[in-house]
Order: structure tokens, then sequence, then C-alpha cells
């Protein structure tokens, strides 16, 4: 029906079907890395490219919980307000 209608339309992939989608790999929107963890890992890469404006990956997402002292040092808890966040469980 929305094609009848020339509605644009595209299918919605789950991440195996991407990886393997003709159109993306044709336009190179892949990326590989080396997990520390999981090995090989393969990504979408960047969809939008710029003339002008190089695009790229430049490094894996932190582990969940890597910046959480952090954070909380901005937000301005103090190193025992910190550990008592962590003794509650309130964060990990």
């Amino acid at each position: 029906m929305l094609k009848e209608s020339n509605t644009a339309i595209a299918p919605v992939n789950n991440v195996d079907e991407v990886l393997k989608d003709t159109q993306v790999l044709h336009d190179k929107m892949l990326a590989e890395f080396d997990h520390p963890v999981h090995g090989k890992v393969r990504q979408t890469g960047i969809p939008i490219q710029l003339l002008e404006t190089p695009e790229g990956i430049r490094t894996l997402c932190a582990k969940v919980g890597a910046h959480t002292d952090e954070i909380l040092k901005e937000l301005d808890f103090g190193s025992e307000a910190i550990s008592e966040l962590y003794k509650l469980g309130a964060v990990g």
C-alpha cells in the first residue's frame, strides 16, 4: 500500500541483517574494532559523510560505570558520599 502511494519506505533490519546488507557493504558503512573483551567487533559506521569534515569512530564506548566517580565529583559529591553510594548499591 505504501509503495503504491509513492511513500518513501525501507525495511527495519536487525543488527545481523544490517551487517550483511548489500547497500551497507557497498557504501562501506561498517567499522571493525579490536575490543578488549570480545575480540574483533563489527558495527555500523557514521551514517553522515561530509565533504570537508572527516568522519570516523575514534574509540569504543566506555564500559558501564566507567565514569561514575568522575561525574559524581563534577556534581560536587565528596569521596565519602561516593563511597556511601557504592555501599548502598546506588551506583556500581
